[in-house]
């Protein structure tokens, strides 16, 4: 099993519920910015307010997991080291003793930025669709509405043509 904790390529955690890191390995303290599983842990004293972006993300989803003892895919900004932000994707649930009382939380995080980027891209792609869908439409209308007026005038200036040089 330590084998696989170390080298797994997600994110793997145990926390207390009140935020302090107790165990991450290489992957987890990879994805958070630090050099080593112990400076993440050495570093990270309060999750809410050294990790999260936005630290009530992290009472959301303290919420979520002492309602139902387990939480998949839930996703969050987060602060690396180095002050930058990566999106997350967490599943997390509640170690528990003889008692029902929480020891403790498990769990996995994964890196989602270039998927929240594609996300993101695709949704400006289809808003950039329907803008030059409507700017179509709008110019193919204006034409329609233009050119009935315009062959009307030029229908009545050749018939005034026509009039006048008859006479």
């Amino acid at each position: 099993y330590l084998s696989i904790f170390t080298n797994a390529e997600e994110g793997i955690f145990q926390a207390t519920l009140d935020g302090r890191l107790l165990l991450v390995n290489p992957a987890a303290a990879r994805i958070m910015g630090y050099d080593s599983p112990e400076e993440a842990q050495a570093m990270i004293v309060n999750l809410g307010t050294h990790f999260y972006a936005d630290p009530a993300k992290r009472d959301e989803f303290v919420e979520q997991l002492c309602a139902s003892g387990t939480v998949t895919g839930f996703e969050f900004t987060a602060r690396r080291k180095d002050g930058s932000h990566v999106e997350l994707s967490m599943n997390a649930h509640t170690v528990k003793d003889d008692e029902g009382t929480i020891l403790y939380i498990e769990g996995m995080i994964q890196d989602i930025t270039q998927r929240r980027k594609i996300e993101q891209f695709r949704i400006a792609r289809e808003a950039a669709d329907a803008a030059n869908n409507a700017k179509s439409a709008f110019l193919a209308g204006m034409s329609h509405e233009i050119r009935t007026p315009l062959n009307v005038i030029l229908g009545m200036s050749q018939i005034l043509r026509k009039d006048t040089s008859v006479s």
